[in-house]
């Protein structure tokens, strides 16, 4: 499965992606995310997985991030769905990673940080390339 990530962001943007990626999510048609939060750095977060319906996803990760129990850039917080298939997550270096099996998902949302003036890398092995 192919992995992209974007260069590192502001906490402003990657709020801003938050929002992108529930709407990525959404536009997938599926039902039920896992949302798995935790690992704070330099300090102990209460780590969580929960199932969330997607029409809810919104809401929920709203009050997550207002209660402080999600620090983005800070905490790694990863949303699942579609059986594995696709992984998003918001690591603590302040990238946003994504892999998916349907390289039309990985191509749009790499248009969409390109869009942004964001660079993309690329997974070739256990390096991290710019993509082309």
């Amino acid at each position: 499965m192919p992995e992209v990530r974007c260069e590192p962001l502001a906490a402003g943007q990657l709020a801003a992606s938050l929002i992108d990626a529930i709407e990525l999510i959404e536009d997938t048609g599926a039902d039920i995310v896992e949302v798995e939060f935790g690992s704070r750095v330099g300090g102990s977060a209460s780590a969580g997985q929960v199932s969330v319906p997607v029409r809810t996803l919104r809401s929920f990760m709203a009050e997550t991030l207002k209660a402080g129990e999600v620090y983005l850039g800070q905490d790694e917080l990863s949303l699942n769905w579609a059986a594995g298939r696709m992984l998003l997550r918001f690591c603590t270096e302040g990238h946003v990673h994504f892999s998916a099996d349907d390289e039309r998902l990985v191509e749009g949302l790499v248009a969409n940080w390109r869009a942004s003036g964001r660079k993309v890398f690329e997974r070739a092995g256990s390096n991290w390339v710019p993509r082309i």
